[in-house]
This record gives structure tokens, C-alpha cells and sequence, in this order.
């Protein structure tokens, strides 16, 4: 019985020696961790959602920027056309005329641009171109006869001792009948004229 007492003590100073000389490890506190739960941030109050028909540009998209419309600038009118040029003047039928009328009537008779090339010219002259329409209202009737439906006819003739001579149709065609009916009637001129004359019915 003595020995088991004694053999029990010295495993127990043993196992106590044991121990003695080993020192435990150091034990470090590992920090705890804590895990987030990723969150929405929380809407902005009086921010707008975009709707269903507008759409948020995305990172590396092309946004198209409408120009704003400047202030409107009226343009200035345009200059009218500049008249057409005037025809050029028909040349004269009396070279050297010192006498022109654009109408003359007499007896209701009315000749068209006369022009005369009077000897003196002067007050004469003027009152003889005045009268100039007489021996075509003297002999109308019968030049009315010359031509067909109306024509506008055009006459030259010298006037010579009160009378007609040298008459020549200007006009085409050439007639005959007006230069019969017109030689030898008396003439208020002296000098070259020429006249228009509108004739038949």
C-alpha cells in the first residue's frame, strides 16, 4: 500500500515538472468581421425619377445638343429690276426733218408721225405742218378704196408750187393707188414730208 502512495506521488511531481517547463502559446484576438450589406442610397427628396420616355444618357454615349435659335435678322429688299433699255429710234424717213408732230387731225381725219424738212422752216412751216392732214381728209374716200379691210399706210412726198409730186408709199406692200390718188393734190408744204395714215373700213 506504501508503494502505490509513493508511486502515485512521484507521477504526479512528475507530470507537474512537466508542465512547469513548457510555457504556452500565445493566443492573439482576432478582430471580428463585419460584413456590410451593400445598400441603395436613399432617394433624394424632390429628386425627379426618370419617366418612361426619357432616358438617362449612359457613360460614353453621344448626347445631341440642340442649337438655340438666335434672334431672327430680316434681310433687306432687293432692289427692283432696272427698267428695260428704250428701243432704239427708228430711223428717219426725212433726213434732216426740222419739223416733227406725233398726230394731227383735220376734217376727222388724223395722220400719224409727220416729219418735214420745210424751206425757211420758221411760222410758216409750222402752220403748212398744222394743215398737213388736209389732202389726206380731201381725198380719204378714195384712198379708202386702195386697200383692203384697214391698214396703217405710210406716205413721202414733196411739196412743189402747192402740190404734191414725188409721193412714194413707205410702208409695204406698195400701193399703186394711194400714189395715183395722192399725186397733184394740193399741198400746204414746201418741202419734203412724210406721214402715216390709217385707212379702209
Amino acid at each position: 500500500m506504501r508503494n502505490l502512495v509513493f508511486l502515485i506521488g512521484a507521477m504526479g511531481m512528475l507530470v507537474v515538472g512537466c508542465g512547469a517547463g513548457t510555457s504556452p502559446e500565445p493566443q492573439t484576438a482576432t478582430p471580428p468581421v463585419v460584413v456590410e450589406s451593400a445598400q441603395e442610397p436613399e432617394a433624394t427628396e424632390g429628386a425627379q425619377e426618370p419617366t418612361g420616355n426619357q432616358q438617362t444618357p449612359e457613360l460614353g454615349e453621344d448626347v445631341a445638343v440642340r442649337p438655340v435659335p438666335g434672334p431672327s435678322v430680316e434681310s433687306e429688299p432687293s432692289a427692283p429690276p432696272p427698267p428695260p433699255p428704250p428701243e432704239p429710234a427708228r430711223p428717219s424717213d426725212v433726213p434732216g426733218a426740222n419739223m416733227h408732230i406725233q398726230t394731227v387731225t383735220i376734217n376727222g381725219v388724223t395722220v400719224q408721225d409727220v416729219e418735214c424738212r420745210t424751206q425757211g422752216g420758221g411760222l410758216g412751216g409750222l402752220l403748212g405742218t398744222m394743215t398737213v392732214g388736209k389732202p389726206f381728209a380731201d381725198k380719204k374716200a378714195a384712198l379708202d378704196r386702195c386697200v383692203q379691210g384697214r391698214q396703217l399706210v405710210r406716205v413721202r412726198w414733196e411739196g412743189v408750187g402747192g402740190k404734191m409730186t414725188k409721193v412714194t408709199v413707205l410702208s409695204t406692200p406698195d400701193n399703186a393707188c394711194v400714189v395715183r390718188t395722192l399725186n397733184g393734190a394740193a399741198s400746204t408744204i414746201e418741202g419734203v414730208c412724210a406721214a402715216s395714215i390709217e385707212l379702209g373700213k
